[in-house]
């Protein structure tokens, strides 16, 4: 039998979210022949996302404390507040290490950059490992919504150059990456996130039992967190807009700390009853293949997994042109998959969904374009790459920024 490559991927949690959608698709795809995969989760919460039943799970919360005889944290000045979380910090890191000491992990594939900051200290304590980094959301909203943003982004600014790679789904990410953060080209590589296609799709398939969609009306559509990040109140301000011209109904899917914000903007905006608030849906693709427009209106992303979802399910999408990710998704060369409008601008975004509710020959060109656009970020051939970077890295080889 072939020697397969010790990989660990390591995830804050699997709870709702891309890059977690992300963690748990490579956990179903990547080539058992080639890997020998584990999953480490920092923190002893429920998944949301399943974890294939013969991928083992480690949680760093529930192993036993480490036998550390001090802890020496190297704190840069600026950062003396957070010494208790840099020791924190410290004794994951012994744990991670204590768990690719015994796994004998060879490659630890770190999702986000507070994973990939743990994993750096880690290898301190186990250098034989290489570390790949998976930067995204973080990078893009420059650690605005992050716990700590500002103590990780020192971190990053200092350490993340000591990673051995880094992957990115945004080429816009990757520039931030060298210009901001010193990260050597040849270190990183362009690799967008994995969507099950073919899951998808036949989740979509499902009725929905919703009067909105049994109605004359059109219906926009956005799916997402209940957060700033998502703009969604951008997108009722623009349906207040679209209102005055055409009739139109919002459905938002999602849950988050800004719902009652959200709830109380319609009612000012007198849209309320045009607004229905679904909270989580357990498939909210269902939605996504009858709606009429699909609405992207974010502020920021790393990548944009629900626009890619979108694409699967065949919508019209209108989305902000926002750092990073929806001008890459949805154009390819000259061929444009959805529109793209200004970012923070409701007139913008108003004017996009009149565009494509008053043009259902646009609205169908859109629609046929779509799933041909999602192939693109299948699971089959994403996975593919991720192990080529893998297996790439531990023969010497430097990236060729785009695996193929």
């Amino acid at each position: 039998m072939a020697h397969k490559t010790k990989v660990v991927l390591i995830s804050p949690t699997l709870s709702v979210g891309g890059m977690e959608r992300c963690v748990s698709i490579l956990l179903h795809h990547l080539d058992r022949k080639m890997l020998d995969i584990e999953l480490v989760t920092i923190f002893d919460q429920e998944p949301f996302f399943p974890i294939p039943s013969d991928v083992p799970w480690h949680v760093l919360e529930k192993t036993p404390m480490p036998n550390i005889p001090s802890i020496h944290v190297e704190i840069p000045l600026q950062s003396l507040s957070y010494s208790a979380d840099l020791a924190w910090l410290e004794v994951m890191a012994h744990k991670l290490a204590d768990v690719i000491t015994v796994q004998k992990t060879q490659v630890v594939l770190a999702f986000n950059l507070f994973c990939g900051m743990l994993s750096l200290y880690a290898k301190k304590h186990a250098p034989s490992i290489k570390v790949i980094v998976v930067a995204g959301a973080e990078i893009a909203s420059d650690f605005r919504a992050a716990s700590h943003g500002e103590l990780y982004k020192q971190l990053a600014r200092t350490r993340l150059c000591e990673a051995d790679g880094l992957i990115t789904a945004s080429a816009s990410v990757a520039e931030v990456l060298q210009q901001s953060y010193s990260i050597p080209a040849e270190k990183i590589t362009l690799i967008q996130y994995p969507i099950d296609v073919k899951a998808v799709q036949q989740l979509a398939k499902e009725s929905v039992d919703h009067p909105f969609f049994s109605g004359l009306e059109s219906v926009i559509l956005a799916v997402g967190r209940l957060a700033p990040q998502k703009g969604f109140d951008l997108l009722l301000q623009a349906l207040a807009r679209v209102r005055a011209e055409l009739p139109a109904r919002c459905v938002i899917i999602g849950e988050g700390p800004q719902e009652d914000v959200l709830r109380k903007l319609a009612l000012e905006l007198g849209i309320a009853p045009h607004v229905a608030f679904l909270g989580f849906q357990q498939n909210p693709f269902k939605y996504m293949q009858k709606c009429t427009v699909f609405a992207f209106p974010s502020r920021w992303e790393g990548f944009g997994y629900a626009l890619v979802e979108a694409l699967a399910c065949g919508c019209p999408i209108v989305a902000s042109n926002c750092p990073y990710g929806p001008s890459e998704i949805l154009a390819e060369g000259t061929t444009q998959y959805g529109l793209l409008v200004s970012m923070e601008s409701p007139p913008a975004l108003a004017e996009g969904i009149l565009k494509l509710l008053r043009d259902p020959q646009l609205r169908e060109q859109f629609a046929r374009l779509a799933p041909t656009r999602a192939l693109a970020f299948d699971a089959p051939q994403i996975t593919s790459r991720y192990t080529k970077r893998i297996l790439r890295l531990l023969s010497g080889e430097e990236s060729n920024n785009e695996e193929n």
